[in-house]
């Protein structure tokens, strides 16, 4: 069949590309979700540390990433008292999810 080296040559080229806009769009709504964390974390605190240690890392290879709170007192916030000071887990697992499919949509 002609043609049919075109065709994969074509295809692995897409798949190339969408894995790029995957990865993109992955960078960018952790990026988003640590600006929406600071912004909406629900206690007040006297040093700021714990708002400033909000951080997101990402991974290119497998398309990952992860928010954290960087100080030692942050699990705490995410889960005692109820769930009343969380902030990681409601931005990542409805702001976070939102935020991607439009990221990935907007890319490609």
């Amino acid at each position: 069949m002609e043609g049919v080296e075109q065709v994969n040559r074509r295809l692995e080229e897409t798949i190339r590309s969408l894995e790029r806009a995957g990865s993109l769009a992955v960078q960018m709504t952790a990026a988003q979700c640590v600006v929406y964390a600071k912004q909406r974390a629900p206690w007040t605190d006297r040093t700021g540390n714990a708002r400033r240690s909000i951080h997101s890392e990402a991974s290119n290879q497998n398309m990952t990433a992860a928010v954290g709170i960087g100080v030692f007192y942050g699990k705490y916030l995410e889960r005692s008292n109820g769930g009343r000071y969380r902030v990681i887990d409601p931005t990542v697992f409805s702001y976070g999810r939102v935020e991607f499919m439009k990221n990935l949509k907007g890319i490609m």
